[in-house]
């Protein structure tokens, strides 16, 4: 089944089509209830840029991203009625240049995709999305920091009228684009931002960052800055992103502080209201022995608040601790998935490498057609699963335009053997013979081929 690229807020992707064939047929975007979504329609490529607040203080960006399509281009701009405005008259101002569609959605449109064969928007209703997402293996930081940038170092932005740019793009040339070290943390070249990100700990509970990011936005406020979204929402949005952020991405810690915290919190306001009853006091010490237990806690947990909600006539202390948990299990819950979604990439590397040994086998016993079948199907797994800093998926588009020659796809071949070299020259401690052995397979390629056909593969 054909897969769909899934493009985070803040980012963008980029389709090309041709010879190479990595089994990606659209790109999908969603959440933007206060962004815009700019689609970009070449005669060949097509592009999607989820545009946030933050990325319209990089206009130049946004430019080099559409440019990046060539020849005549048609360009849309998706955004929501009223709470989207601000980013699309920042968009008005900096794109004033392009001839754009400016189209408009309601709530009932979750996210947009664009496809690479018909070139058509289709437009997914709330709980739909293409059914084959793939994801870029940093995706869970990427869209950490982007959430966090939407509050923190908005100030020294509007201050010096510069922003920190980092990379737009996280698929283009075929491959997921690569984030370094600096790009996945949270910039803090300005004393505000410093002063800003100083105020957080790695303890700090979510009401604590949430309490936090409300000073941070009553600043913003008091400085002009316009805030479309509720404010509310904002907060409860990008807390758990900071949160997230300060424990590394461990999804297990914060769900235990967080309701070993509430339970504190409303203790202290049951013993103050005189509402404290012998039961609260009999399920507190109950849930926070499950809450010390080591490891991930959450299943225990689960199982005891279960128990807990079915009961009637439940105290003040009980209905406060039971909405709390609520909450840190859906946060729990978007944290986990993204774990999986990362294991899920691991998986598919796996099996990529095992699809390759079989091939290997076949390629040797010159059953080419067998070893093209699993070199394809490695291929789309690396793809899929890895940056294109990896070397294996260098060496998969070389394995696969090797097979390709000895099958007389010259062409094509020499379209996998040119991806090859492009990928390898990237990788920083490539050894030299690879380089020799691919540039070897391209020239044997080329000599079989007309003069006009060869590199017909746009790679920038």
């Amino acid at each position: 089944m054909p897969k769909t690229i899934y493009v985070p807020q803040g980012f963008s992707a980029r389709l090309q089509p041709g010879t190479i064939n990595l089994g990606i047929d659209s790109i999908y975007s969603d959440g933007f209830s206060t962004c815009n979504l700019l689609v970009c329609i070449g005669e060949k490529e097509v592009s999607l840029i989820h545009i946030d607040i933050y990325r319209t203080y990089t206009p130049q960006a946004i430019r080099e991203e559409i440019e990046k399509i060539k020849g005549s281009k048609k360009i849309f701009v998706i955004y929501r009625d009223t709470v989207g405005e601000f980013v699309k008259g920042r968009l008005l101002e900096s794109l004033k240049s392009y001839k754009i569609s400016w189209q408009k959605v309601d709530d009932t449109c979750q996210g947009v995709s664009i496809g690479i064969k018909d070139k058509s928007l289709k437009f997914w209703k709330k709980n739909e999305s293409p059914t084959e997402l793939i994801h870029h293996p940093q995706e869970i930081q990427l869209i950490a920091t982007q959430r966090i940038y939407q509050m923190i170092g908005m100030r020294a932005i509007v201050a010096t009228n510069q922003c920190f740019s980092k990379p737009l793009d996280v698929f283009s040339n075929h491959t997921w684009q690569p984030y370094s070290e600096n790009d996945l943390k949270i910039y803090q070249g300005h004393d505000l931002t410093r002063e800003e990100m100083n105020s957080f700990t790695k303890i700090d509970s979510f009401f604590d960052i949430t309490k936090k990011l409300s000073v941070i936005q009553g600043n913003l406020k008091k400085e002009g800055f316009l805030i479309e979204e509720n404010p509310l929402l904002m907060l409860q949005s990008i807390a758990p992103s900071m949160e997230s952020y300060l424990n590394e991405y461990d999804y297990k810690i914060p769900f235990s502080r967080n309701l070993r915290e509430s339970i504190e919190h409303y203790t202290k306001l049951a013993l103050g209201n005189k509402t404290f009853t012998e039961e609260d006091k009999v399920f507190s010490t109950k849930l926070k022995e499950l809450l010390d237990k080591s490891g991930d806690v959450f299943d225990v947990v689960s199982q005891f608040m279960s128990e807990h909600e079915k009961e009637k006539n439940k105290t003040y202390f009980g209905e406060k601790i039971l909405d709390d948990y609520k909450l840190y299990v859906k946060h729990y819950n978007e944290r986990k998935c993204s774990e999986e979604m990362q294991k899920k990439n691991g998986k598919d590397k796996e099996n990529a490498i095992l699809c390759t040994k079989s091939a290997k086998k076949h390629y040797l016993e010159k059953k080419y057609q067998a070893a093209d079948t699993l070199f394809t199907e490695a291929l789309n797994k690396f793809t899929y699963s890895c940056l294109n800093t990896d070397p294996d998926l260098a060496t998969a588009y070389y394995n696969l335009g090797r097979t390709l020659f000895q099958l007389g796809e010259y062409p094509l071949a020499h379209s996998y053997l040119e991806i090859c070299l492009y990928l390898r020259k990237k990788l920083p401690n490539i050894a030299k013979d690879d380089i020799i052995k691919t540039e070897k397979a391209l020239q044997e390629c080329e000599a079989k081929l007309p003069k006009k056909e060869v590199s017909g593969l746009q790679i920038n």
